[in-house]
């Protein structure tokens, strides 16, 4: 998993406004994985795209038990920054253009792909 947030605030390729708070929410997953609780983290927000604020960066994680003083502290980091930027700059290399894109050994795939398509292809990977 590599976030690509569709979001001004820290994406150079997004020219308009998506996804006001995906930069904040994509930083709150990483720190919450720091503490065990990206999958959880990352799910909700997804779940929630229609409801989120400018709370839900500190609300989703906080619901999963990630500390208050941790997530801001990380949040704030240079690490947290870092590890979001390289994410961005790899998928602009990578030509992403749109969120979820999958890969699957290297090559892209496409995304709508019926579920039983999903089952062949990861059935080919074991």
């Amino acid at each position: 998993f590599m976030p690509f947030p569709l979001d001004t605030a820290c994406n150079r390729m997004i020219t308009r406004a998506m996804h006001p708070y995906a930069c904040e929410l994509a930083r709150s997953a990483y720190c919450a994985g720091k503490e065990g609780k990206f999958q959880a983290t990352y799910e909700k927000i997804f779940e929630d795209q229609e409801f989120l604020n400018a709370e839900s960066a500190k609300m989703i994680p906080a619901a999963h038990g990630v500390g208050a003083e941790m997530l801001k502290t990380c949040m704030a980091s240079e690490d947290a920054k870092k590890a979001l930027s390289e994410s961005i700059e790899e998928g602009i290399k990578l030509k992403i253009d749109s969120t979820p894109t999958f890969f699957v050994n290297g090559k892209q795939v496409d995304a709508t792909l019926p579920l039983e398509a999903w089952d062949q292809i990861i059935a080919g990977l074991k």
